[in-house]
């Protein structure tokens, strides 16, 4: 197994306590960011394009227009829970897109958002 350089360890430390982290954390969010970070300019602007599917989007809106009109079964309520859940995980996932295009660009989040038009500016 692998072990950290002692230098590396305390580097890790030291990034980790100047964010409020745990070294584990720290670890956990590069290794979640990794899938990312290789991604070129283009095909992270692709992908955050296309973050939701428009089917789910339609089905959720579906089962809401049905909700103003009566009761939903119990079927439809866990399904729009699914949708939902899904539409949450593609939005986090479109954060981290955001976030990967904002360090290619040396930028913050917020930056990059009012310059996708994703916020006022």
């Amino acid at each position: 197994m692998p072990v950290l350089t002692p230098e590396t360890e305390a580097r890790l430390i030291s990034v980790a306590t100047s964010v409020g982290k745990t070294p584990d954390e720290v670890v956990q969010a590069l290794l979640r960011d990794l899938p990312t970070a290789a991604l070129s300019e283009s095909e992270l602007l692709r992908r955050i394009q296309e973050a939701i599917p428009p089917s789910l989007r339609q089905e959720r809106e579906v089962l809401i227009t049905a909700q103003k009109a009566r009761a939903w079964s119990a079927s439809e309520r866990a399904r729009f829970l699914e949708l939902t859940n899904q539409i949450e995980t593609c939005e986090a996932d479109r954060i981290l897109l955001l976030s990967a295009l904002a360090r290619q660009r040396g930028i913050t989040l917020p930056e990059i958002a009012r310059q996708l038009e994703l916020m006022p500016a």
